[in-house]
């Protein structure tokens, strides 16, 4: 998980699975709703907690995806935004107008989320899941034609690590011992077997929840190591 950004499949592949796991992640939130979401608070569409950027990206470090990614699309659009090595906010937000505007054609809302992955409703009023395979066909169109998926992955990680430090471990490590949460002499493999068993500090996220406390400490040192985003 904090090995970096790179999928080391094919581009075809890596379509079709970043749409899958959109769908699935989408479908979970729609059959949850009124409930409450994976991880967002989902009951009704005015209260889905909606990407937001405000940030810029310096991409040079992810120039080799992100210029697979503009063949790959042909899309002109994406080899100007990334021709001077930074994705701006505001040019996010167009990539995630033009998604939004592919599912409106197709008959979809596509909300996408802070928290990760995204939401589609039928415009129509009827559950996407009435017709799994047309929502299914839909991600996978519109992550053809716009790359949403795979810009927004590697946006994210060139704000959080715009080194591309390949293996992160040590810096979750470090956040864990400066936040008091470990002892310090914890070390990458004892992370390593917290982190696959969720024991130690993933227990502690597992009973309190990223929202606040210790819990809260646990989940900025798992996405944020080294302190970007704060």
């Amino acid at each position: 998980m904090m090995n970096g950004d790179g999928t080391g499949r094919t581009p075809k592949c890596a379509v079709a699975l970043a749409a899958m796991m959109t769908l699935a992640i989408l479908s979970m939130l729609g059959s949850c709703a009124g409930m409450g979401g994976v991880g967002s608070p989902v009951a009704t569409q005015t209260q889905l907690d909606e990407v937001r950027y405000s940030r810029d990206a310096d991409v040079r470090n992810y120039r080799d995806d992100l210029d697979r990614e503009a063949a790959r699309t042909g899309s002109d659009f994406l080899k100007t935004i990334i021709a001077d090595d930074v994705v701006t906010a505001e040019e996010m937000d167009e990539v995630y107008r033009r998604t939004q505007q592919c599912y409106a054609d197709a008959g979809y809302k596509y909300t996408a989320l802070q928290t990760g992955g995204a939401q589609v409703d039928r415009l129509d009023g009827k559950s996407p899941s009435d017709d799994p395979r047309g929502a299914n066909d839909v991600a996978i169109s519109c992550e053809e034609k716009t790359g949403f998926g795979t810009i927004q992955r590697i946006y994210t990680n060139a704000v959080r690590n715009p080194d591309n430090i390949k293996d992160l471990s040590p810096y979750v490590v470090q956040c864990f011992i400066d936040y008091g949460l470990v002892d310090p002499s914890y070390t990458v493999a004892d992370y390593q077997r917290d982190s696959a068993s969720r024991s130690g500090p993933y227990r502690i996220l597992d009973q309190e929840g990223p929202q606040s406390g210790k819990g809260k400490q646990v989940y900025e040192c798992g996405i944020d190591p080294l302190g970007r985003m704060g």
